[in-house]
């Protein structure tokens, strides 16, 4: 079964433009909102690979929390797949399938998704 939500407002809180498309048209172009959404970082280093000469780092990265807002009826975000996965909001958005040109440069995506298991809506 599927679920419409009428009459909502999308906030970006990814720093770059969600370009959403249907049936190869874009529909939709959500700008970025200013405001990020993300999980606290920190990492620490292992090791080094030497590459062709070059020591390249090798770090064990742990995430934490994110400073979310509080949910509010008729707004969802979209926010990366960490964030997503680490909080099952119903509000939390992330870009659906990604459409890329020839080249392999993403132009949008198809619709938005929700990364949980049960009912959405």
């Amino acid at each position: 079964m599927t679920t419409r939500v009428a009459s909502v407002r999308l906030v970006n809180a990814t720093p770059h433009t969600v370009d959403i498309y249907l049936e190869d048209r874009l529909v939709l172009s959500v700008p970025a909102s200013g405001t990020l959404i993300r999980l606290a970082e920190t990492r620490e280093l292992l090791g080094e690979l030497l590459v062709d000469g070059v020591a390249v780092p090798v770090y064990r990265q742990h995430y934490g929390a994110a400073q979310l807002p509080p949910e509010r009826p008729g707004v969802f975000y979209i926010v990366s797949v960490p964030v997503a996965q680490a909080y099952p909001r119903r509000d939390l958005l992330v870009p659906g399938r990604l459409l890329r040109d020839g080249s392999g440069r993403v132009l949008g995506c198809e619709g938005l998704s929700w990364l949980h298991s049960g009912e959405w809506g």
